[in-house]
């Protein structure tokens, strides 16, 4: 029970339901006409660029560095004992992180601090699209891994742009144009978010629901796989890549800039 895609029983921390579709061509519009008020008034009210909240300040998938370099490009707002900011991150001071994060930023940086297959945690169901940030992500073995379980349209991926100066370039543009903003939520029209780690009582729900369905797939399965190299499983050259867009020395993460 992991949240990799090839797990016998599947526990991951968000993904989404198709919404059904309309019934008529006037619903339809009624449903395109709510979406572009609310992508309006989001557009309209986050005048800041984006956030990163961050804990594990060095990592094996080196996003300290990466994030460096993206700051010389890019205003980028740290949060969490890496960063400049400090926001507690627990109880009602995460409730007031993730309204900060809905009100103000365009874009969260939902970079993974190790880059393996499936790994896409709370930092892109949460902190993101749960707050209407547009994720910039850097995780998984490839593209291939998002694309399984995200939203269609709903993400810029750090790995399609030769640098950070070139990621930054986009995501001004992004910033800067109403329709380019919008073409990342028009997956609402069509999905609906499903997050497990929302808040603490909907996260221990989701873990004995997904322990009952273990204990109902031991039941129908007497024979369960196994694996005895978990190393291997987890964090394995076949499961894992190493980063190849920081090729420099380590640079060390300043907290007020770059």
């Amino acid at each position: 029970m992991t949240y990799r895609q090839d797990s016998d029983i599947l526990f991951n921390q968000g993904g989404t339901t198709p919404l059904a579709p309309p019934s008529t061509q006037r619903e339809a519009k009624l449903r395109e006409a709510r979406l572009d008020v609310q992508t309006r008034a989001w557009f309209d009210a986050k005048r800041k660029l984006a956030a990163w909240t961050v804990s594990h300040c060095w990592t094996a998938s080196r996003r300290e560095e990466y994030v460096a370099r993206l700051r010389v490009h890019l205003t980028v707002d740290v949060f969490g004992k890496c960063g400049g900011t400090w926001s507690m991150l627990a109880g009602a001071g995460h409730v007031h992180h993730a309204a900060m994060l809905k009100r103000s930023y365009m874009f969260y940086l939902a970079f993974e601090n190790r880059l393996c297959k499936d790994y896409i945690t709370e930092k892109f169901w949460v902190d993101a699209l749960l707050n209407a940030a547009i994720p910039v992500v850097r995780g998984g073995l490839s593209d291939a891994d998002y694309r399984a379980v995200a939203p269609p349209g709903s993400y810029v991926n750090a790995d399609s742009y030769d640098s950070p100066g070139a990621l930054a370039e986009h995501l001004h543009a992004v910033a800067g144009n109403y329709t380019l903003f919008a073409s990342y939520h028009r997956w609402r029209l069509t999905h609906r978010l499903v997050v497990t780690q929302q808040d603490w009582a909907r996260n221990h729900i989701a873990e004995e629901k997904a322990t009952c369905r273990l204990c109902e797939y031991l039941h129908a399965h007497p024979n369960p796989s196994a694996f005895l190299n978990l190393t291997q499983f987890w964090s394995g050259d076949v499961h894992c890549r190493k980063p190849t867009d920081v090729r420099h020395a380590h640079v060390l993460m300043d907290p007020h800039g770059v």
